[in-house]
């Protein structure tokens, strides 16, 4: 996990370099997967239409001529 200008995670990598090593892997396997969630949970969110696989060419012309409002999709397999 790196920081990325996020004092939050510059301070976890930081204090699980202190700790011993069966400390510190829980704690920066959870961080690592909680920020990893909170960005998929953001696209999610951002999505303005949810489709299937099947419906990409069509909804990819609505996104070019910016139609039915298409910003955001999220193709599901």
């Amino acid at each position: 996990m790196e920081a990325h200008g996020s004092p939050g995670a510059a301070f976890l990598q930081k204090f699980t370099g202190m700790v011993p090593d069966a400390l510190a892997e829980p704690l920066i396997k959870k961080a690592g997967v909680d920020r990893l969630a909170a960005l998929s949970t953001a696209i999610d969110a951002f999505a303005t239409h949810h489709l299937p696989l099947a419906e990409a060419p069509e909804a990819y012309r609505h996104f070019q001529k910016k139609e039915e409002g298409v910003v955001k999709v999220v193709f599901q397999p």
